[in-house]
C-alpha cells in the first residue's frame, strides 16, 4: 500500500482524523450550548432539560460555589462539570475549538496527502495555517498557565509545551519541505 496518493495510507489517516475532529466539534457544539442553557437554569425558575443540563451547589475549598453540569444526551454520563466562571467558560470554548480546528487543519493537509498531485496551493495554504495556530497556541497556553499559576513552576510549563513546540518545529520543516516541492512540481508542470 502506498503512503501517500489515492486509495493511500494518507487517505485512512485522514478519515482517523476527520472522525476525531468531528468528536471535538461535537463536544465543542454541546459546551457551547450547554454552558449557557446551564447559566438559564441556575438564574431562572424554569429548568430547561434539568436531566442533561444541572446545576447546584458544592464545597470547594471550603466555600460554596454554583456548580453546573452537562450530560452526553440520551445518557447519565457526566460530559463536563464546573463552576460557574468566566474563566471556566472561556478555558472550555477555547479548549474545545481549538482542538476542533486543529484537527481540522491536519485533516485537510491529509487530504492534500491523498491526491494525486501531492504539492499543491492547498497544502501549502493549510501547513502554514496549521504552523500559525500551533504560534497562537503556546502563546495562549503560556498566557492560561500564567492566569492560573502565575509561574510557580516554569519547569513544569516547560515540560508540558515540549510536545506542542515540537510539532510546531516539525512543522516549520515540512512546511519548507512542501514549498520545495510546490516549486519542483510547478517547474516541472511548466516545461511539460
Amino acid at each position: 500500500m502506498k503512503i501517500i496518493g489515492k486509495n493511500s495510507l494518507a487517505k485512512f489517516v485522514n478519515w482517523g482524523i476527520a472522525f476525531v475532529f468531528l468528536f471535538f466539534l461535537f463536544h465543542f457544539i454541546l459546551f457551547l450550548i450547554g454552558y449557557p442553557i446551564c447559566w438559564y437554569n441556575a438564574h431562572t425558575e424554569y429548568k430547561f432539560l434539568p436531566n442533561i443540563f444541572t446545576t447546584g451547589e458544592e464545597l470547594y475549598s471550603g466555600i460554596k460555589e454554583d456548580t453546573f453540569s452537562i450530560k452526553y444526551p440520551f445518557t447519565s454520563q457526566n460530559f463536563f462539570k464546573g463552576v460557574f466562571s468566566n474563566f471556566i467558560f472561556f478555558q472550555g470554548l477555547l479548549g474545545f475549538a481549538g482542538f476542533s480546528f486543529y484537527f481540522y487543519c491536519l485533516k485537510r493537509i491529509f487530504e492534500n496527502f491523498s491526491n494525486d498531485i501531492i504539492f499543491s496551493h492547498s497544502l501549502l495554504k493549510w501547513t502554514k495555517i496549521f504552523l500559525w495556530f500551533n504560534v497562537v497556541f503556546i502563546g495562549l497556553y503560556i498566557t492560561f498557565w500564567y492566569l492560573v499559576t502565575k509561574l510557580v513552576n516554569p519547569i513544569q510549563l516547560v515540560f508540558s509545551l515540549i510536545p506542542f513546540l515540537l510539532i510546531t518545529l516539525i512543522t516549520v520543516f515540512a512546511l519548507a519541505f512542501f514549498k520545495k516541492g510546490y516549486e519542483l512540481q510547478s517547474e516541472n508542470d511548466l516545461t511539460i
